[in-house]
């Protein structure tokens, strides 16, 4: 019997779905779910929902014969992804910590 415990509900969705375990996925797939789940919460203020990944990703299988990384996520249209704004340079900022 396994017993299997998941980091994030979305984590656990995404594996269902493509009826994969967290050992299948290459590393850049933990990352990329990272980085959707970041941008879903923090900067769209949704929970991250697999509807919306599924719209954006597709699943690919690298091999059938291997366990461990053998999954990984494509996007299917790079244009349409989410867009924003990444700072090149924190210089000009200032954070005081006296008032904490």
């Amino acid at each position: 019997m396994w017993l299997w415990v998941y980091l994030s509900k979305f984590l656990e969705h995404v594996c269902w779905h493509y009826g994969i375990e967290i050992a299948q996925m290459l590393p850049n797939v933990v990352a990329m779910l990272s980085v959707f789940t970041f941008l879903c919460e923090v900067w769209l203020g949704i929970e991250p929902y697999l509807d919306l990944w599924c719209y954006f990703y597709s699943g690919v299988y690298h091999s059938n014969e291997l366990f461990v990384g053998s999954f990984s996520f494509s996007l299917r249209n790079v244009e349409e992804y989410i867009h924003f704004l990444v700072k090149s340079s924190w210089k000009g900022y200032v954070i005081e910590l006296s008032n904490l």
